[in-house]
């Protein structure tokens, strides 16, 4: 009269899916690195490209006018592109060597993320009052406490992101969290001097913020913990 029920039984093969579909889940907790890379990388990229049309081509009224022309742009096209080109450069790589180690992210994070973008958009407007104002003690001292509060921001960030392991793996080795503070406590001091250096000489403030590439472009004790890791064979 009553039929038997069968019930099904999950195999092996199920379990191995079920386990699998769990792993991105239960190992990597947080929010996704992808979209907050995307913003950063295109606001760096923003930025970067708005510093060139600080540049106003010369009006001149003869073509023999153009060379002059063009020489006297050249403390402009110093300050207000290629120095700040460089030194936003220099923030993105140290960003970057950041999030080489960063595995996951919370909400926090992302906000101080934000900060710190709002502040890297505001370049091209102090460099265009350095490159205009480039004797002006104000302007300088300016252009040398807004690079000092991105380092402040760089260094929060990265303190965020570490103390306790908090969005990084737990394995991380000690000596990485100590190199990039370091780094970028080096990039603080300068911004201090250039800002105590400006009310004595603007020109050696200005000199210090040239520096800054150039001395950030040597490879640092961090550089050796940059070993990427693809389908599980060190690079």
């Amino acid at each position: 009269m009553f039929g038997t029920c069968a019930v099904p039984v999950q195999n092996d093969y199920q379990d191995d899916i079920m386990s699998s579909t769990d792993i991105s889940v239960t190992t990597i907790p947080g929010l996704s690195k992808q979209r907050l890379e995307a913003l950063i990388d295109g606001i760096f990229c923003i930025t970067m490209i708005l510093l060139i049309l600080q540049i106003r081509l010369p009006v001149v009224d003869k073509l023999a006018d153009l060379p002059q022309a063009l020489l006297d742009l050249w403390p402009r096209y110093l300050l207000s592109y290629v120095g700040t080109f460089l030194i936003c450069a220099v923030y993105w790589v140290n960003h970057h060597n950041q999030f080489h180690f960063i595995q996951r992210i919370d909400r926090i994070f992302v906000w101080i993320n934000l900060v710190f973008l709002m502040h890297i958009a505001c370049l091209p407007y102090t460099s265009a009052l350095l490159g205009m104002h480039r004797k002006e003690q104000s302007i300088v001292l300016l252009y040398g406490v807004h690079m000092g509060i991105l380092w402040l921001i760089l260094y929060v960030h990265w303190w965020y992101a570490t103390n306790n392991n908090r969005l990084v793996a737990d394995d991380l080795d000690p000596l990485v969290v100590g190199f990039s503070k370091e780094r970028i406590l080096m990039g603080i001091g300068l911004s201090l001097l250039a800002v105590i250096l400006s009310f004595f000489n603007t020109a050696g403030a200005i000199l210090i913020y040239l520096a800054i590439p150039i001395i950030y472009a040597i490879p640092g004790k961090i550089d050796n913990f940059w070993k990427p890791i693809h389908r599980g064979v060190e690079l």
